[in-house]
């Protein structure tokens, strides 16, 4: 175990050395395809730790998982535990350098007003280093989803995710103003993302799709605070599912 853990912060060290050599356009120097624009049915989720405590492993990953059995349609789950601004960072420029084009990256871990997020009892990441890790990051379309309380919070709240939005280039970022509990949030992230995966058309109707969560499940309004911003400046290419379907809400 020792050997493994050595091991592993050699690489997060090597890996920050060639982060802060590295330039920026070098690094960000991805697009994709150009038959991309079906989207491939992928989630990439990064998840903090919900406890210090060694008998609590909540995790949102079984519940990702079944987001296939949901849209019966095979969905493609890639899930890794941070603990650091710099393991966020590893993992986000793993999907650029390797050209991993998920359409949507979800982050699941405590939030905390204006646009910070907990990743260890020990360990915060603001506002400046979200937008960082995330610069230039959407170059395809993607939706950045923070399952995170308070994120979003007043003002401030809104401003990180204008700005979250203007330095990452996502179609758009969701997640929550208020605080929300773990099962409630799975709902509402349930819910949200099993319809964007079967629209026919996710990233043109994703006003429609939030609202469609928001009129089927009361806790996702007020309660809540869930929330969703949208980039105005991102141009979207005409794109479909393969699989044609509508978004379901009940009467």
């Amino acid at each position: 175990m020792k050997k493994n853990v050595s091991i592993m912060i050699t690489s997060l060290k090597q890996y920050e050395n060639n982060y802060i050599e590295s330039q920026p356009d070098e690094m960000l120097n991805t697009s994709p395809p150009p038959d991309y624009f079906g989207f491939e049915r992928i989630i990439v989720c990064l998840e903090a730790y919900f406890s210090a405590n060694i008998f609590n492993d909540f995790t949102v990953k079984p519940y990702i998982q079944q987001l296939s059995w949901i849209v019966e349609e095979k969905i493609d789950v890639a899930h890794r535990f941070i603990d650091c601004g710099l393991g966020l960072r590893y993992y986000i420029n793993v999907l650029m350098q390797d050209q991993i084009f998920a359409p949507v990256v979800y982050l699941a871990m405590h939030g905390k007003p204006y646009g910070n997020i907990e990743v260890s009892y020990e360990t915060d990441i603001n506002p400046e280093e979200l937008c960082e890790a995330f610069k230039g990051f959407g170059t395809y379309p993607v939706l950045v989803y923070f399952s995170s309380c308070d994120l979003f919070r007043g003002e401030k709240g809104k401003e990180f995710a204008q700005e979250f939005l203007k330095i990452s280039g996502a179609v758009a970022v969701a997640g929550y103003k208020k605080e929300v509990s773990f099962i409630d949030s799975l709902i509402i992230d349930t819910m949200f993302l099993s319809r964007f995966y079967t629209v026919q058309d996710p990233f043109g109707n994703l006003s429609q799709i939030y609202e469609s969560v928001k009129k089927d499940y009361r806790l996702a309004n007020d309660y809540s605070g869930f929330s969703l911003f949208l980039n105005g400046n991102h141009k979207i290419p005409n794109s479909a599912f393969e699989k044609q379907s509508v978004i379901k809400t009940s009467d």
